[in-house]
């Protein structure tokens, strides 16, 4: 007997609805993970600039709005997660909008485990740079990109990823300069390991992020240690 491939299949309600990226999301996750079973996910990383207001008239016509605006700490989160374990009242869902900038360490520790038990309740994080939201807390978000220009920055990442390595060089001179643009290209790098199945890329993507925001090695040094590994 041989195993049988199996297409992954998603299940929504009639009343329910999905943001445009989730299924796309969802199957590169699961291409980068071949032992994950089941996926599921209440909560939302927006990773770009996001209309907060724009945003929450849109979910306003799906359940109650609790919109979240300057510094969240503690306090805030807790509050939130005796909100979400009462009933949601006339609403069937209610959504929380947070802002990861105004958020420290222990509102996102204190999240992760609201988001990961939840039911009913969604939660939509808006961060410029994906990476202000920690780790822990990202693994359980579906993260969706809301940037501008797309097809320039896809351009850059083709390039860099087709380049022998003196090209690659080159390329990175201009990057490291702006951590702005290391930080995206970092992050539009990674997306395009997944979209094209290069799961081989990941760790190592992973390691040059880490290697710059966590043991401060400087920006340069950790795309040439990125542009080694590559080949």
């Amino acid at each position: 007997m041989q195993p049988m491939p199996v297409l992954p299949a998603g299940f929504l309600d009639s009343d329910d609805f999905w943001v445009p990226e989730r299924l796309e999301e969802f199957v590169n996750y699961i291409h980068a993970h071949p032992n994950v079973g089941v996926l599921f996910s209440n909560g939302y990383l927006l990773a770009g600039k996001t209309d907060f207001k724009e945003l929450e008239n849109f979910l306003k016509a799906h359940g109650e709005v609790c919109l979240y605006e300057g510094e969240t700490g503690i306090d805030e989160i807790r509050r939130i997660k005796e909100l979400s374990a009462q009933s949601s009242g006339e609403f069937k869902r209610v959504f929380y909008i947070l802002n990861a900038s105004d958020m420290n360490y222990y509102a996102f520790a204190a999240l992760l485990k609201i988001v990961e038990e939840s039911s009913g309740r969604h939660f939509f994080i808006l961060a410029e740079r994906p990476e202000a939201v920690p780790a822990t807390l990202r693994s359980r978000l579906t993260e969706i990109r809301t940037d501008d220009s797309p097809d320039q920055k896809e351009e850059i990442v083709l390039k860099f990823v087709k380049a022998d390595y003196a090209q690659r060089i080159k390329i990175i001179e201009n990057i490291a300069e702006d951590k702005s643009k290391f930080n995206s290209f970092i992050d539009d790098l990674e997306c395009h390991a997944l979209q094209n199945s290069r799961h081989d890329l990941l760790p190592k993507i992973a390691l040059a992020r880490e290697s710059s925001l966590i043991f401060n090695i400087g920006r340069k040094m950790s795309l040439e240690y990125l542009t080694n590994l590559l080949d």
